[in-house]
């Protein structure tokens, strides 16, 4: 039999899609972030997300993307209180009732990068508090693979080169490369 354990910290990390006319106050936006999770620590590029018909038809057709990570580790089972706390952030960020952010937290550890959702579906596990873990990566024979249902941005050499860099981070910090669970102290 196995001996229940408490799972290793992971790193954070969050999504943010904005319309242009919110990147402006995006500033604004790292600083709560910062404030309510930790520092960041790592961000990628702005890119342009593939084609997403949902997103666009909700906040604007000239949609922005980028991916960052922080630098303090959190347990695995705060994400749900994640999720909803960046829900109500797109809530207060709303103009004429339109989103104009969307923030999709989630974590690396060194198996895999996992985003939370509000939505159920096939391969998404409930985690708490209405929320789902979504597994898009996982690490094997070095590097993160997609899987059939990984988002196409996901999918995307510089993201997962990004990912993979915050991985990095993640295994400095402690994470264990062998992905057992660790022994409650």
């Amino acid at each position: 039999m196995a001996r229940i354990r408490t799972p290793e910290r992971v790193k954070p990390v969050m999504a943010i899609w904005m319309s242009r006319c919110a990147v402006p106050r995006y500033g604004e936006l790292e600083e709560i972030m910062a404030e309510t999770l930790s520092p960041i620590e790592s961000k990628s590029d702005w890119f342009l997300p593939p084609d997403t018909a949902y997103y666009r038809r909700e906040m604007a057709p000239d949609l922005q993307k980028r991916v960052v990570s922080f630098r303090n580790l959190m347990s695995i089972d705060q994400l749900p209180d994640l999720k909803i706390r960046s829900n109500a952030l797109e809530d207060l960020w709303r103009e004429q009732g339109r989103r104009t952010i969307n923030l999709d937290p989630g974590y690396v550890s060194a198996p895999k990068f996992v985003l939370a959702s509000a939505k159920d579906y096939s391969h998404r596990l409930y985690i708490g508090s209405g929320i789902f873990g979504d597994l898009q990566l996982s690490f094997v024979q070095g590097g993160f693979q997609t899987l059939p249902w990984t988002y196409p941005d996901y999918r995307d050499p510089a993201i997962i080169a990004f990912l993979e860099q915050a991985r990095a981070a993640f295994m400095q910090q402690g994470g264990s490369p062998h992905y057992h669970l660790k022994e409650e102290d």
